[in-house]
């Protein structure tokens, strides 16, 4: 690659806009689930008692707060509903204010609450205010605040009131788990949800003295340079470090042909610090962890205006293993029974190849980026390019964290423990290879 490399015109602005938003075709208006008058419980995910909320933790500074971070709702009630969301939080136009900026999004209307921030109390206080307007009804989308109390037979209702109050926690974390929201119209609801936990991503906190270095190695990318008018792989050299089954590539885009293609290098906004982490314990299902920054920071911004965004590159299986917490077996058997290919390690050679990837960026650190390959005559995606990474460890590096089980032969069994030599489909077996054994329906 050369510095004088421009960048592709789909790969950011069309291209993964086109993924990472909601499906524009898709965004009609949702059947009403309540009306605006009624908030009884439909639907509730969570029918456990609301959780005790910590005593709030004072912070010094609003640039706490500041930042990519993600909510989580447990509780739901209309099947519309918004369980997981990212979003992040920026400064208002006002002293104290911060705003969830674009939480969510309805037809063409972007819902940003803002809030209030108490340093003294340690508190965020959201009023009920308007978000826009709707375009497929022509009404105003008004942010609601709820408060949620138990009923004797253990069910959770809400009612609507003036204010939503977060509370800072002990780990900096923004909660009130009785309280709640909804974004309505006067036809009815689009969703209500409550227990709101506004937490930080799980980006990964690198402290080189609690890992191993091992000797430099190879990795090559067939992603980030999708972002290039050449979309050759590239291969450059990086230390490698392990901890455990865990491998780490350090600032792989910081050294070699990157190190004069990384536009935040180029730009002296990012010294390419960043890592790739990927965890080698179940061979044949290899996770690269999310939410994880790779040191390639790229302008995603209007001319004159620059808006530096740093990559994270995972792979599904990182999104599965990670974030859905699946196991690594059950993910490997999604994966080959759709056609994918699936990320493995080869312990004799050393080598990880690493398919599946897709990247998220640091103002959506749980989007899904890519790039597109082939469009409909709408514009639609129809074929996403398949991107894969590529690391070469020194075979030389006899560091037990490495070294994993070998892979062995697969064997079936069922229940009663006899081998299966063709298990039929949707029987229920026991798959055993090495000295892991699990049980999976074909």
């Amino acid at each position: 690659m050369k510095k004088s490399y421009a960048i592709a015109a789909l790969a950011l602005a069309t291209g993964m806009s086109a993924f990472a938003g909601v499906n524009k075709a898709t965004m009609v208006m949702p059947t009403v689930e309540l009306q605006s008058s009624d908030l009884a419980v439909v639907n509730v995910m969570d029918n456990s008692r609301m959780a005790v909320a910590n005593a709030p933790m004072k912070v010094s500074s609003i640039d706490a707060l500041l930042g990519p971070r993600k909510g989580y709702t447990p509780i739901q009630f209309t099947k519309n509903n918004l369980v997981t969301w990212a979003t992040t939080v920026i400064k208002g136009a006002v002293e104290n204010e911060i705003i969830l900026d674009q939480m969510h999004g309805f037809n063409s209307c972007i819902c940003s609450p803002a809030g209030t921030v108490d340093l003294a109390a340690g508190t965020v206080t959201f009023g009920k205010q308007n978000m826009g307007i709707d375009s497929a009804s022509g009404e105003m989308i008004v942010f609601q605040p709820l408060q949620l109390s138990e009923t004797e037979d253990g069910k959770i209702q809400a009612e609507r009131v003036n204010t939503l109050v977060l509370t800072i926690d002990e780990n900096g974390n923004m909660v009130n788990h009785t309280g709640g929201f909804s974004f309505e119209i006067s036809q009815g609801l689009y969703f209500a949800v409550g227990d709101v936990n506004v937490t930080a991503p799980d980006f990964f906190k690198f402290n080189e003295a609690e890992w191993t270095k091992l000797k430099k190695g190879q990795f090559t990318d067939n992603a980030l340079v999708n972002f290039y008018q050449d979309a050759s792989p590239v291969t450059v050299e990086c230390d490698y470090y392990t901890k455990g089954t865990e491998i780490l590539a350090k600032n792989p885009y910081a050294s070699g042909a990157w190190a004069q293609a990384n536009p935040g290098l180029v730009g002296g906004v990012s010294n390419g610090e960043g890592y790739i982490v990927f965890d080698v314990d179940y061979p044949d299902c290899v996770p690269v962890r999310p939410a994880t920054g790779s040191g390639f920071v790229l302008d995603n911004g209007e001319e004159g205006a620059p808006d530096w965004q740093e990559v994270f590159i995972y792979n599904i299986e990182g999104e599965r293993i990670y974030n859905e917490k699946m196991y690594p077996e059950d993910v490997e058997m999604e994966l080959l029974a759709g056609g994918s290919p699936v990320s493995t390690f080869d312990n004799a050679t050393k080598v990880a190849t690493l398919e599946n990837i897709w990247f998220s960026i640091t103002s959506s650190p749980y989007g899904r980026y890519g790039f597109p390959e082939e469009q409909d005559a709408q514009g639609q995606v129809t074929k996403w390019k398949a991107l894969s990474l590529l690391c070469q460890l020194d075979k030389t590096d006899g560091v037990e964290g490495v070294e994993v089980a070998e892979e062995g032969a697969v064997k079936y069994f069922n229940m009663q423990g006899m081998e299966v030599v063709n298990p039929a489909k949707g029987q229920l077996v026991i798959k055993k290879q090495g000295n892991k054994a699990v049980k999976v329906v074909m």
